[in-house]
């Protein structure tokens, strides 16, 4: 009678190349899990400043008239506890909505509100007159270099003391 030997178990080989597999397998799970992360954040802020947008649309609707605030110019100045309650003043009322974005957004600070931020009627995208009949409004905010997922446009502000990217959020809308 013959005895059969049988080797049972795996190869040093075997247990190398699934160790490899498995390995390939969950660094692309944390890929996409950071990946995952930044585009949550992304839709937070989008989020936020589709929210500050449609209230300063609606904030607009209910004066019957455009106060415009152009990109390069200051908001109004209102006096600490104006904006405890809404003022009624168009201008303060714009100022204490700036305050509000600056809040929310991260990275807004005095330059941005002035030069990123505007309201004002538009016949184009992007152009501000008074000859237009669209509505336009603009919001910006500043994170670090590469965090922005503008897939229309994104600029790299070398101006500024801080390195990071410009995010900005517009709308338009018939008057």
């Amino acid at each position: 009678m013959k005895k059969l030997s049988s080797d049972s178990g795996f190869s040093m080989i075997e247990v190398l190349v699934t160790l490899v597999l498995i390995s390939i397998g969950v660094l692309g799970m944390v890929a996409l899990q950071s990946k995952s992360v930044a585009f949550t954040t992304d839709t937070t802020q989008r989020n936020t400043a589709a929210m500050l947008a449609q209230d300063l649309l609606e904030m607009t609707r209910a004066r019957g008239k455009i106060v415009e605030k152009l990109s390069g110019r200051d908001f109004a100045t209102v006096d600490d506890g104006d904006c405890a309650s809404t003022p009624t003043d168009a201008d303060k009322q714009l100022t204490c909505w700036s305050q509000e974005a600056a809040r929310l957004l991260p990275g807004v600070d005095e330059t941005l509100l002035k030069n990123e931020f505007h309201l004002c009627k538009a016949t184009a995208s992007g152009t501000c007159d008074e000859d237009g009949t669209t509505l336009e409004i603009q919001l910006s905010w500043r994170l670090k270099s590469g965090e922005c997922m503008n897939f229309i446009e994104s600029t790299s502000d070398e101006d500024s003391t801080s390195d990071g990217d410009i995010c900005r959020y517009r709308i338009q809308a018939e008057l």
